[in-house]
C-alpha cells in the first residue's frame, strides 16, 4: 500500500511540474509524455504495444521459418501415366517392360524385404530319415525329410502313416523325428522323443531342442515354421520368387517339400509410376501350378495415393485371370532401393507420408477383397510400425519379413518370411523362405 501511495505522489508531482512549465512548450511536451507513459494507464498501454510488437515479430519469425521449411521439402512425385486396361494386361504391349522400365524396377534384386530387421539366425537339429522297413504300420510312426533340408507336409494334421509319407509319391515330405518310437495312442507325443530333432505321433509333428518342444515362429535349419501352443507343427512351407530368381525347375522345387509360392506379378516404376508385368510371371505360375504347388501373387507397389493403390489391385486381378491362383493377393509395401551417389532419383513411394501410403494399401486390399479374393500386406516390422498406420490395417492379413531364429510381434500375422538365403532344389542361388500358418 505504501508503494502505491508513493507512486501516486510522484505522478502528482510530475503532473504539477508540467503545469508550471506549460509556458515552455518543449519542457511541457517532454513532461506530458513522461507523465502519459508512467501513469498507470500509460504503462498499461505501453506494455500492450510492446507485447503487440513482440507478437508481430514472433509471427513474422514463424512465418519465415515455415516458409523456409516448405521451401526445403522435395517436390511431390509426379502423377503416374494413364494406362487404361482395355484387354488382358499380360497380352497388352503397353504393360511389357522396356529396357528403360527395367531400370525403374523398385526391387533391384532379390532378398530385400527383411533389411534392417535381423541378419539371420537358425536352430540346427539333426536330420534323421526313418527306415520305413522298420515301421510297425499299426500306429503313425516317425517320418522325416530328405537329409538336404527339413521339410513338412502341407497338412500337419494329416493322419497318414510315416511309411506313406516317406514314400515320396507327392514329393512333399514332413519333418523327421528320431525314428525310434511309435505312438502311444494319446494326443501327445509317445515316450522318448529325441532331445534334439523332429518327432511324430498320431499324425502330429513336433521339433525338440534341448528336450523341449518348440512353439511359435521358429527358424529350424534355415527353414521357417509355426508351432502352436501344444508344439504341433501348424504351417506350410513356401518361397517367394520373381524374375530375379531366373529359371526355376518347379518339379524339383515340389520334390524338395515346398507347399506354396508367392510369385511376383508386376511392379510400378519407381520414377515414372508406370505399371509393367514381371517377365517371368507366366512361366513361374504355370510351372508351380502344374506341379501341385499352391500359388499366391505379389505386386511391388509404388502407389502414392488411394487411387493408384486401387489401380494396382485392379491390374493384378486382371493379370491373374485364367490361372489357378488360390493363395493371397499381396501388396508389397517397402522402401525401394536407390543410390544417390549413382545419380538415382529418389523412388516415388519413398517420398510420401505415412497416411498417403496407408491410403494406397487400404485401397488395394479393399479392391482385392471386393473381388472375392484374400488380400495380404507384406512389409518388415519397422516399415509396418513406422511407415504404415497399423490401426487402419487390422482387417487384413499380414506377411512379416524378419530374418531371425525366433520372431514375436504385438500384431497378428499369418505368413513369415524367415530368411533371404534359403536353399531349395531347382532354384539357383538363394531364395526367400516363408512359413504360412494353417488357421482352418
Amino acid at each position: 500500500m505504501f508503494k502505491l501511495k508513493a507512486g501516486a505522489l510522484i505522478i502528482a508531482c510530475v503532473f504539477s511540474l508540467s503545469v508550471l512549465l506549460s509556458g515552455c512548450k518543449p519542457v511541457a511536451a517532454e513532461a506530458g509524455a513522461f507523465g502519459g507513459v508512467y501513469a498507470p494507464e500509460g504503462m498499461g498501454l505501453q506494455l500492450s504495444e510492446n507485447l503487440s510488437s513482440d507478437s508481430s515479430s514472433d509471427s513474422s519469425s514463424e512465418d519465415s521459418s515455415e516458409s523456409s521449411s516448405e521451401e526445403s521439402q522435395p517436390d511431390p512425385p509426379a502423377p503416374a501415366p494413364v494406362q487404361p486396361i482395355t484387354q488382358p494386361v499380360l497380352e497388352d504391349p503397353k504393360f511389357k517392360p522396356t529396357e528403360e522400365d527395367k531400370k525403374e524396377d523398385p526391387q533391384k534384386g532379390p532378398n530385400q524385404g527383411g533389411n534392417g530387421m535381423g541378419n539371420g539366425g537358425t536352430l540346427v537339429v539333426p536330420d534323421n530319415p526313418p527306415d520305413s522297413s522298420t515301421s510297425s504300420g499299426s500306429e503313425p510312426s516317425s517320418s522325416s525329410e530328405p537329409s538336404s533340408a527339413p521339410s513338412d507336409s502341407s497338412s500337419p494334421d494329416s493322419s497318414a502313416s510315416g511309411g506313406s509319407e516317406s514314400s515320396g509319391s507327392s514329393g512333399s515330405s514332413s519333418p523327421d523325428s528320431s525314428g525310434s518310437s511309435s505312438s502311444s495312442g494319446s494326443s501327445t507325443p509317445a515316450p522318448n522323443p529325441p532331445r534334439d530333432g523332429w518327432y511324430e505321433a498320431n499324425g502330429k509333428k513336433y521339433c525338440y531342442v534341448n528336450g523341449k518342444k518348440l512353439t511359435g515362429w521358429r527358424n529350424v535349419n534355415n527353414v521357417g515354421y509355426w508351432f502352436n501352443e501344444n508344439g504341433e507343427l501348424s504351417s506350410k512351407k513356401g518361397i517367394d520368387v520373381s524374375k530375379w530368381n531366373e529359371e526355376i525347375d518347379w518339379a524339383k522345387v515340389k520334390a524338395d517339400g515346398i507347399d506354396f509360392a508367392i510369385i511376383r506379378v508386376g511392379v510400378r516404376g519407381c520414377v515414372s509410376g508406370k505399371i509393367v508385368y514381371d517377365e517371368w510371371f507366366v512361366r513361374n505360375v504355370k510351372g508351380a501350378t502344374a506341379n501341385g504347388i499352391e500359388v499366391g501373387v505379389y505386386f511391388f507397389s509404388q502407389a502414392i495415393n488411394a487411387e493408384e493403390g486401387k489401380q494396382e489391385a485392379e491390374w493384378t486381378l486382371n493379370a491373374i485371370r485364367g490361372y489357378n491362383i488360390t493363395g493371397p493377393i499381396v501388396i508389397d509395401s517397402e522402401s525401394a532401393y536407390w543410390d544417390p551417389a549413382a545419380g538415382d532419383t529418389e523412388p516415388r513411394g519413398n517420398r510420401i507420408g505415412r497416411q498417403a501410403r496407408t491410403d494406397s494399401v487400404v485401397a488395394f486390399c479393399n479392391t482385392v477383397k471386393a473381388a472375392g479374393r484374400k488380400p495380404m500386406i507384406y512389409a518388415n516390422q519397422g516399415w509396418f510400425e513406422n511407415q504404415l498406420d497399423l490401426s487402419r490395417l487390422t482387417g487384413f492379413e499380414k506377411w512379416l519379413a524378419r530374418w531371425l531364429e525366433e520372431v514375436e510381434w504385438s500384431q497378428p500375422f499369418t505368413m513369415w518370411q524367415s530368411c533371404s538365403d534359403g536353399k531349395v532344389n531347382g532354384i539357383s542361388g538363394n531364395v526367400d523362405r516363408n512359413a504360412w500358418m494353417i488357421t482352418g
